[in-house]
């Protein structure tokens, strides 16, 4: 089984908040930053053979 690595995204005071296994990965003004910012990151991370996670308040994907 692969490793696995989990984006959480929350929005926090109007600044969407994310972090990357329990570390702070970024803070963004929009959400859909936020996710193509994890977009970025996810290919790397699936390049190396890891799953990804991403947490939203609308559920997991």
């Amino acid at each position: 089984m692969a490793p696995q690595s989990i984006f959480n995204v929350t929005l926090h005071h109007d600044i969407w908040q994310v972090t990357l296994d329990g570390m702070f990965f970024g803070s963004y003004r929009s959400k859909s930053n936020a996710i193509e910012s994890i977009g970025e990151r996810q290919r790397t991370l699936e390049a190396v053979g890891r799953r990804v996670n991403i947490v939203t308040p609308g559920g997991v994907s």
